[in-house]
């Protein structure tokens, strides 16, 4: 897997704290276990972890 990307970055300023926020996977595994929610085919204990295996995959693809 790559190196975690922030989902939303922001410049960093010199001086100044700097909180990167979500990374891009947690940010796409959000998006997927809202889905997979929705759709009510799958264990509610099983969502986290395949939301996790399609933000890799997706990450991955990308990265090709």
């Amino acid at each position: 897997m790559s190196k975690s990307k922030a989902a939303f970055p922001l410049v960093q300023i010199p001086g100044y704290n700097f909180n990167p926020g979500i990374s891009e996977r947690t940010y796409i595994a959000v998006q997927a276990m809202q889905s997979l929610l929705s759709m009510g085919l799958y264990e509610q204990a099983d969502i986290p972890r395949i939301a996790y295996k399609i933000a890799d995959a997706m990450i991955n693809q990308n990265s090709k």
